[in-house]
């Protein structure tokens, strides 16, 4: 973890204390999911259960996935209802490619993510609809869906009632009650530039919920406003590896800097396949595609183009501060040499296995040489680390 970094180690009073600073520039990245997870349902039918579930039309098992397939205002997947048997019908499967109009599928706050598949944002109880219709090989018989959603602001699940209608089976509005799942990533991409390499990896947590990605992020400038990146390898959720492939998997989406009217831009935007975003199912090709922001508000010579795409001449390096740590009356006192005007955050974590690193003070030198008074320690054992 600390490759990219130097690390300095102090022990004081049985209290363990890492700092690291880096050259490396730091943006944030966020990646969104534009599949979404609905899982199964039954429904009582006369007194006969009748089970609904979803899937990727070309799986071969059942993995509840509806994915973007209209813009960003409709899902679609492959439907599949379980019959028992009905007057005049023998029991049966049926499937049918089936769409369903999403709500929120707007960007009313102008960040350029699409409001239903991020976190943050609450579904409140909205109505949509949707169509199928079965083929048999001798008739067609047409369906409608009627979906109410609903989901709290930062919970990655909400529930998605569904009424489903084929009249041609005598069904009409019968009653299922899902729950629907979005995926969405934030954290840091950490980078430094070398002619038009930009040698990159991430640190991605999972928002409303366990889970995180991190690995390198081999990225090349082609110009000062659009990177590609290389086929990588990303350690993921539940100890899975996930291979991100290169930027030519998808034609002519390049991570692209937009200004979108702006005379300064600090955020690029993209989106990326991963060679199988599931890979606890035999089948690769699901939940693969994801959308790609990036906030890179580094911008070293103030030509109002960020670090990341800018060339390597122009970034200034930092002078690297010198740190020394003591602890004196049981408080942890920071000594940092450096520059007047230097900006330092410093973040901690209990444990370097689990967890995430924890925002915490940020500190601005005022001379060339200043002592910080960061307090009691909240732990015996805890890691600090502090960047510029």
């Amino acid at each position: 973890m600390f490759s990219r970094r130097q690390l300095v180690s102090v022990f004081a009073a049985g209290l363990l204390t890492s700092f690291t600073t880096s050259h490396a520039a730091e943006a944030t990245m966020v990646i969104t999911c534009y599949s979404m997870s609905i899982v199964p349902a039954t429904a009582d039918f006369g007194g006969q259960q009748l089970k609904l579930s979803f899937t990727n039309e070309e799986a071969d098992n059942t993995n509840n996935e509806w994915f973007l397939s209209g813009g960003t205002s409709e899902v679609s997947t492959l439907l599949v209802l379980d019959m028992p048997e009905l007057p005049n019908l023998p029991a049966r499967q049926v499937t049918a490619l089936a769409t369903l109009r999403i709500p929120n599928s707007g960007d009313l706050d102008v960040n350029v993510l699409t409001d239903f598949f991020e976190v943050s944002k609450p579904v409140a109880t909205a109505q949509t609809t949707g169509e199928f219709s079965f083929d048999d090989g001798m008739d067609v018989y047409p369906g409608t869906l009627k979906a109410t959603w609903a989901r709290d602001a930062g919970a990655t699940t909400g529930s998605c009632k569904l009424q489903v209608s084929v009249p041609d089976f005598g069904l009409v509005n019968v009653p299922f009650n899902h729950t629907f799942e979005i995926l969405q990533f934030k954290g840091a991409v950490t980078y430094s530039v070398t002619g038009t390499n930009v040698n990159a990896t991430v640190d991605l947590q999972r928002l409303g919920g366990p889970g995180s990605f991190s690995g390198p992020w081999p990225l090349y400038q082609f110009d000062r406003v659009e990177l590609g990146w290389g086929g990588t390898p990303w350690d993921g959720p539940s100890g899975q590896k996930f291979k991100v492939l290169d930027s030519f998997a998808i034609e002519d989406t390049p991570l692209t800097r937009s200004r979108a009217g702006l005379q300064k831009s600090d955020f690029y935007l993209g989106a990326f396949f991963f060679d199988d975003g599931d890979p606890t199912t035999p089948f690769p090709d699901e939940y693969d595609l994801w959308e790609i922001l990036i906030v890179d508000t580094n911008d070293a010579d103030g030509d109002h183009i960020p670090d990341l795409s800018d060339e390597p001449g122009s970034v200034v390096t930092p002078e690297r501060p010198v740190l020394n740590v003591r602890v004196e009356g049981g408080r942890l006192k920071l000594r940092v040499q450096g520059k007047a005007g230097q900006t330092i955050a410093l973040e901690q974590r209990t444990n370097l296995d689990t967890g995430a690193w924890a925002p915490g003070q940020s500190i601005t030198l005022t001379a060339d040489s200043q002592e910080f008074d960061l307090g009691v320690p909240a732990a015996s054992v805890f890691f600090i680390r502090a960047k510029l």
